[in-house]
């Protein structure tokens, strides 16, 4: 996820993310994949480790975006 700019140190970057969206996925499914990120702004509050930030965000996106697929 660091490579994909999401994750910086661990922490994570969604309003790059978001603008990383709009700018390069297909238009059907940009809407879908912002509404996921957005919806998971919390999902990895209070975790240090930066490998459980990953997964716990990987689960909540797939949860929030039936689009939902990682490369």
């Amino acid at each position: 996820m660091e490579l994909m700019t999401m994750l910086r140190n661990g922490v994570p970057n969604f309003d790059l993310t978001v603008k990383q969206m709009k700018a390069m996925l297909p238009e059907e499914l940009r809407e879908s994949y912002v509404n996921g990120v957005n919806a998971c702004r919390n999902a990895a509050e209070g975790i240090e480790d930066k490998c459980q930030i990953a997964y716990k965000l990987l689960q909540c996106f797939e949860r929030n975006n039936p689009q939902f697929m990682f490369p």
